[in-house]
């Protein structure tokens, strides 16, 4: 599929101005990162994001935390390859790990070779600053549903982020029944939207959104920047 064009960000503001642009517009937009989605999810007629050019950096590592923050076009290899002095890694491991952005990773939910011992990347993921659908830009991470609730009573008509919280708040209310039954018991599902960890989380009484956007596919949210958590290096 031939895109209406490609566009290589340098800032979170370029995101922003490419999504208010298509919003206004009704021009989609896809982002994408590389070596990941074998399906096709990474093609479409719309305007192409590829973070791999200029946003492609390892903005922070806490080693204490085990934390690290980055850019979506940073490839998974050079991850790996910044935070290996501190005897760290990011825990999923595709094969392509040469090619594949993290921002690719979170949209397809990846894993690899040992995902019995790391599973996938949503585990890995603490937060993300987004821009939605609308240009607005957020930071999604862990948040009570008492937050969510007075957050999204307290929104205006238009206002994407409370209609966000609102959605949030309903599928827990009133779908995690029909969730529960329908998801699959599997070791790796990504098959469609993490509503089964989200209503998982939510008996707790908090969910962390962005990893809600891990398997979406850039559908709900484009990642312009990710807290990922990290895993020591196996003996």
């Amino acid at each position: 599929m031939t895109p209406i064009g490609v566009v290589f960000p340098r800032s979170t503001a370029d995101v922003a101005a490419v999504m208010t642009y298509g919003a206004d517009r009704g021009v989609p937009v896809l982002p994408r990162g590389g070596g990941t989605s074998l399906a096709g999810q990474a093609v479409n007629e719309a305007v192409v994001l590829d973070f791999t050019r200029y946003m492609n950096d390892v903005l922070e590592v806490d080693p204490d935390a085990r934390t690290a923050r980055v850019q979506p076009g940073v490839l998974l290899g050079d991850l790996d390859a910044t935070v290996e002095p501190e005897g760290l890694h990011f825990g999923p491991d595709p094969a392509q790990a040469n090619q594949s952005a993290i921002g690719g990773a979170i949209g397809n939910n990846s894993s690899g070779a040992h995902s019995l011992v790391y599973g996938t990347t949503d585990a890995y993921v603490e937060s993300c600053e987004v821009v939605l659908a609308d240009g607005t830009v957020t930071e999604l991470g862990e948040v009570s549903l008492e937050n969510l609730r007075e957050r999204a009573a307290a929104g205006e008509p238009d206002d994407l982020e409370a209609a966000l919280a609102a959605q949030v708040v309903r599928l827990v209310d009133e779908e995690a029944d029909a969730i529960r039954d329908a998801y699959p018991d599997i070791g790796r599902n990504v098959s469609g939207y993490n509503l089964d960890r989200l209503v998982e989380e939510a008996e707790t009484g908090s969910v962390n959104l962005a990893r809600l956007l891990a398997g979406s596919e850039g559908t709900l949210a484009i990642v312009t920047a990710a807290t990922v958590s990290l895993e020591p290096l196996p003996a």
